[in-house]
């Protein structure tokens, strides 16, 4: 058998069956679509193709928190809130009341930087505190302009457990940066890993996603309460074995802008982020994880997607389908409707799938195949199925 016959009977077997046409098809795209979003990637971002998926996430938030009244109770995180009257002195004395009610962890969201008070007594009796309690603390590290750590009072005690504080703007929690071959923690990962020793043995954390989806949060009290309270009102408040989050709560200056709309706003201070962060990393079954193109699964999910997608196209499309050729008048008023019905149908099947499984799969590679999917159906239709008996 010559190579021409060979490849006369494979466009015959093409042109004859739909479902290998629409295997071959969305192979082919599932392949190419791959290519172009590894070889481009954020460049995707340019023309409008959000390759981190944050789209995707966008709407999954929405959603769910705009109708979803299902609510998680983060019951294991109290916010401590300081105010302008709020310093070293009087934070020191609260620390000292808050530790005799045995809290887990302690995470002070306030940079100390070094000035003219940094030797007076309430920043010797905080430094005292703090060192006393240092396993159980978390204090705040920030950049400063020129993208070096800045330093703090506390920068000569090696004792002492520092993250870095940082807006949640990518999808993917960052829970470390590396500066100088030093790697510095994120705030909320290092007060997750003192609740929870075992948590980069539970947790993927490079593909790890904040869930933002509606969290409940203990009321807030100002610190100077919780350190005048009486006995009772400390015991209610309860912070026994908990993650106190010490830190402004509704400050102007400490607002950041979040890529998704979470308690109806796209406004969220920088306590509730790490508070948001820190809930989902000690709940691994509430939390999300991004699906990344390498997983097994999102590459079969991408790759039978598309299928879907083909199957539908040729079977719409396809001039020799009875179907189609039976019924051409009809299936040319129905068919542009039907194909821009399917892609959101099948994103739609994803959102399901985030919502129930909390993962997280790439969609954009499945978009880019939709384009490719018609080209090559439509290069098929003429050179198999216009000389199938060649």
């Amino acid at each position: 058998m010559t190579k021409k016959m060979i490849i006369k009977r494979i466009k015959a077997m093409i042109g004859k069956s739909i479902l290998l046409k629409s295997f071959i098809i969305s192979t082919l795209a599932f392949l190419i679509s791959y290519g172009i979003f590894w070889i481009l990637g954020s460049s995707l971002s340019y023309v409008g193709i959000d390759s981190s998926n944050l789209s995707y996430l966008q709407e999954y938030y929405k959603n769910r928190n705009m109708k979803d009244s299902t609510y998680h109770e983060a019951n294991n995180i109290q916010f401590l809130c300081i105010d302008d009257t709020t310093n070293r002195e009087n934070l020191a004395i609260a620390l000292d009341t808050i530790f005799h009610y045995g809290p887990k962890v302690v995470g002070i969201d306030i940079f100390f930087k070094p000035d003219s008070n940094s030797n007076d007594s309430g920043t010797v009796k905080l430094k005292e505190i703090i060192r006393q309690h240092s396993d159980s603390i978390v204090l705040a590290q920030v950049y400063d302009d020129t993208g070096h750590i800045k330093k703090s009072v506390f920068d000569k005690d090696t004792l002492l457990c520092f993250g870095l504080i940082h807006s949640y703007n990518g999808d993917v929690f960052p829970y470390k940066d590396t500066l100088n071959e030093t790697e510095y923690y994120n705030f909320a990962y290092q007060i997750s890993r003192k609740y929870n020793p075992n948590l980069e043995d539970s947790l993927d954390l490079d593909y790890f996603v904040v869930n933002y989806s509606n969290l409940q949060f203990a009321p807030h009290y100002p610190l100077q309460y919780f350190a005048n309270a009486s006995k009772e009102e400390k015991e209610y408040i309860n912070i026994k074995n908990k993650i106190v989050l010490i830190g402004v709560y509704d400050d102007p200056f400490d607002i950041h802008p979040t890529q998704f709309l979470i308690e109806n706003k796209k406004m969220l201070s920088g306590i509730k982020m790490h508070a948001y962060a820190i809930n989902s990393l000690i709940n691994p079954n509430y939390a999300l994880k991004h699906m990344p193109m390498k997983s097994l699964i999102n590459i079969f999910l991408f790759w039978l997607l598309g299928f879907i997608y083909s199957l539908f196209y040729v079977l719409l499309t396809d001039k020799k389908c009875d179907c189609v050729t039976n019924h051409e008048s009809v299936f040319n008023i129905i068919r542009p409707l039907v194909l821009i019905i399917i892609v959101p149908i099948l994103l739609l099947g994803c959102y399901y799938y985030t919502n129930i499984h909390n993962i997280v799969p790439n969609v954009v590679p499945f978009l880019i195949s939709v384009f490719i999917i018609n080209t090559f159906n439509d290069f098929l239709s003429q050179n198999i199925n216009s000389n199938k008996y060649e």
